[in-house]
């Protein structure tokens, strides 16, 4: 794989064409011992920024010449577009490895009455441009457990938006489109959060939820419409594995939501205790456990789960500002921490295991800004990684108006962002079923490639 970023360190910006423009890139294929080249299937693409669909063109090896110059032509590029950049990887990848753009607090936007708002967009339009990652809070919204219940709802803040199983199945329609045009590697990632009762909370609350859940999973889990990932999530899933289908994961928030629960619905569970976990002092993220442990279908209290098979490392600073979980420079601190620590751990998990979980987004509390807090952290989130040149699985990494538009995410760099992850994906050698080479040192100085 040769990877040629179309972002301008110097410039600090990605290559922008005008009218008619194009793109030259020159590109080298050093014969091997035998003075030709292996007969195989050659592809070249294009990823574009603005939320244009991949580019692709294949050659054959009758349509490149050894020792001489071949000149490529792509097809032209047409803003706009769903970004099935999904179907562009080989579906042999572990999901851990995977870079995925994802988007904060997904449906509280001004039009479902949130205040502030965190997204600009619908998740229809989030998904075209590129985020397979979303957030959805949830409640049943009953404060006495003796009422009758009515149902699991996603929540901008006190309002109930649709039924759960409606925004699943809004996620699931997208996909079904994906495979309408043929893009067959898409699969999407909900996390799905507990939103506390109106006040008073009853003290059974949260066992309330999470077992409410469990059975509003259960109840869609086998209509294929919902396509909810059914198969055990272990460190070697790949992309073949959940291709066209959605993986949930539950955040548990105390060892009392768990008491008693015995749920078999098909979500990943791992413990929610502050901002980037329950480890004291200044370490910035949660590395006690060497990481927090993630289960399949049984929460266990992470104090008593040595042995799970996954892990789970996250940093979840929402409110920003003197007094409140973080300040700014604190917020920096976690971003770049875990940026940085995804290097060390990729290296060292030799049985991808880890999943990262790196939240961009937010609201600074001083009047409710979540448009300043993008664009200072989307703007950190780019530098760090166009700067990085080490091979590392960025995991979920959720961020403010998570889109492509120009009246939205383009005015807080949040395109930038995607694209970067993006790009992520395919700029390094990611670990594959199969490959014999566990870690790629970089891609600038001759790493180690997959075969």
């Amino acid at each position: 794989m040769i990877s040629i970023p179309c972002y301008d360190r110097t410039e600090g910006k990605y290559i922008t064409l005008g009218k008619d423009e194009c793109l030259n890139v020159k590109a080298y294929l050093i014969p091997d011992d035998n003075n030709s080249i292996d007969r195989r299937t050659l592809k070249i693409s294009v990823a574009t920024l603005n939320g244009g669909a991949v580019k692709e063109r294949t050659l054959e090896q009758a349509a490149v010449t050894p020792h001489m110059i071949n000149r490529i032509l792509l097809p032209k590029l047409i803003p706009g577009g769903t970004n099935y950049w999904m179907s562009s990887l080989d579906p042999n990848i572990y999901v851990s490895e995977l870079s995925i753009p994802g988007s904060k607090f997904s449906v509280l936007t001004s039009d479902n009455g949130a205040s502030p708002a965190y997204q600009n967009v619908s998740i229809e339009k989030q998904f075209q441009d590129g985020v397979r990652a979303f957030i959805f809070q949830t409640a049943t919204k009953t404060t006495n457990v003796n009422t009758t219940y009515d149902g699991m709802y996603v929540m901008s803040d006190d309002r109930r938006i649709k039924t759960l199983s409606d925004a699943i199945m809004d996620v699931a329609s997208y996909l079904a489109k994906c495979e309408s045009e043929k893009k067959y590697n898409e699969f999407a990632f909900i996390l799905l959060t507990y939103q506390g009762g109106q006040t008073p909370i009853w003290e059974d609350d949260e066992q309330y939820w999470i077992n409410h859940l469990n059975d509003e999973i259960n109840n869609i889990k086998g209509d294929f419409r919902y396509r909810i990932y059914t198969g055990e999530i272990t460190p070697n899933t790949t992309i073949d594995d959940v291709k066209g289908k959605i993986i949930l994961k539950a955040n548990y928030n105390s060892k009392k939501m768990i008491n008693g629960y015995n749920g078999t619905a098909p979500i990943l569970f791992s413990y929610w205790d502050g901002f980037y976990g329950p480890e004291d002092g200044n370490s910035y993220y949660q590395d006690k456990y060497q990481g927090m442990p993630m289960n399949w279908k049984t929460p266990e209290w992470y104090e008593s789960a040595p042995n799970a098979k996954l892990r789970w490392y996250y940093q979840e600073a929402t409110h920003v500002g003197t007094g409140t979980e973080a300040t700014k420079e604190q917020k920096e601190t976690y971003i770049k921490k875990l940026f940085t620590e995804s290097v060390n751990l990729y290296k060292n998990d030799v049985d991808h295991k880890t999943w990262f979980m790196n939240d961009l987004g937010g609201e600074y509390i001083s009047g409710n800004n979540t448009t300043q807090l993008a664009t200072d952290m989307n703007n950190l989130g780019v530098r760090e990684l166009q700067n990085r040149t080490e091979n590392a699985g960025l995991g979920l990494v959720f961020m403010n108006f998570a889109d492509k538009q120009s009246t939205s995410g383009a005015l807080y760099k949040s395109d930038w962002l995607i694209q970067t992850l993006i790009d992520n994906n395919f700029k390094f050698a990611l670990r594959k079923k199969g490959s014999t080479t566990t870690y790629d040192s970089s891609y600038t100085s001759g790493g180690s490639v997959i075969e």
